[in-house]
């Protein structure tokens, strides 16, 4: 289990595909989900996998990087 699976589900009930969603993350528990979104965001403190699948960088969460890239 991991999130992308969360999302899959999710998707489902809102009739919405996974390569339409967007995701943030920061750590390796993350990376799953990130590579099976379409929009896949990493924040500027992330793992380096995460970092590398990335398609974006935001700022950190201090620094309110969810925020900043909506």
């Amino acid at each position: 289990m991991h999130k992308a699976n969360g999302l899959r589900e999710l998707g489902k009930i809102l009739n919405i595909k996974l390569s339409e969603m967007c995701a943030f993350g920061d750590g390796g528990n993350d990376l799953e989900m990130i590579q099976e979104v379409g929009y896949r965001v990493a924040m500027k403190n992330s793992s380096p996998p995460l970092l590398i699948v990335a398609s974006h960088i935001t700022d950190t969460n201090d620094e309110e990087g969810v925020l900043n890239y909506i």
